[in-house]
């Protein structure tokens, strides 16, 4: 007969497993990176990556919609509907990629003040090789900016380009949180007050560490956000002056799908 399928709960559990192991950054965040041995990845962004996320998302729905709704306990049959709503929101987002503000002055959406915001409060500063790996990881940075130069460039040759406001202020915005310089960024000066805590960090091991800090900054993060002003400043000159989702083609059914969705 037909294969039994695994109990709902267990589903749940290996699914959302698949899930977090596509977002490194929210792992680490959620304290699920035991293994201080673990490799230390950033979390991908480029489309490539979203597009492998949707079609991770769309092999779970078309599994949990193997399960039979009606005979699930009331319990379970909520589960169900939050996850199916999971799933398919996050396929229709990945859809409407083009359109999304990459770079904005909203610091919860924009993504490099994300990017940014990930090592001045998420990343755990609590051990030596919490130290080490927030080092490792200001490594990959460049990689992910690139990224999302990579998808900017992809929407204006889509032909969207967000409004000119919008890139604007999310620029100035972007220098603020990464500071001025290397040596005046937020990138050192937390690295710096945070490892100060640490109790079991040799005063010859942090001032390396500091060290390679600073050469990951000049040499790989400032740079690489200089790549992305540069970007940013040239759509700036081709964007347009609207000021609403409205004005692109399309843009009103995204308009429409954010307010179902929030």
């Amino acid at each position: 007969g037909e294969p039994v399928p695994i109990p709902l709960s267990e589903f749940f559990d290996q699914a959302y497993q698949m899930i977090l192991q596509r977002d490194p950054e929210g792992m680490l965040e959620l304290g699920l990176v035991a293994d201080p041995d673990a490799p230390q990845a950033l979390t991908c962004i480029s489309l490539a990556c979203e597009q492998e996320t949707g079609q991770l998302y769309q092999a779970l729905l078309n599994e949990l919609h193997t399960y039979d709704y009606d005979s699930l306990d009331p319990f379970d049959q909520v589960s169900y509907q939050v996850f199916e709503w999971f799933l398919v929101e996050g396929i229709r987002e990945i859809e409407w990629a083009n359109f999304e503000y990459l770079v904005s002055p909203l610091s919860v959406r924009s993504y490099p003040q994300l990017f940014l915001m990930f090592f001045t409060e998420s990343h755990p500063m609590n051990t030596p090789a919490d130290a080490e790996g927030y080092v490792a990881r200001l490594h990959l940075l460049d990689e992910k900016v690139d990224q999302l130069i990579e998808r900017l460039e992809a929407q204006a040759e889509a032909g969207f380009i967000a409004p000119r406001m919008v890139i604007e202020y999310g620029r100035s915005d972007v220098k603020n949180y990464l500071g001025y310089a290397a040596s005046a960024s937020p990138l050192r000066s937390v690295f710096l007050s945070k490892t100060a805590d640490i109790n079991n960090l040799e005063d010859a091991a942090r001032t390396a560490l500091e060290d390679e800090l600073m050469t990951a900054l000049q040499e790989e993060v400032f740079p690489a956000f200089d790549r992305l002003d540069d970007t940013l400043a040239a759509l700036q000159a081709q964007a347009p002056e609207v000021i609403g989702l409205s004005a692109y083609e399309g843009g009103l059914d995204y308009y429409n799908w954010l307010l179902h969705y929030y």
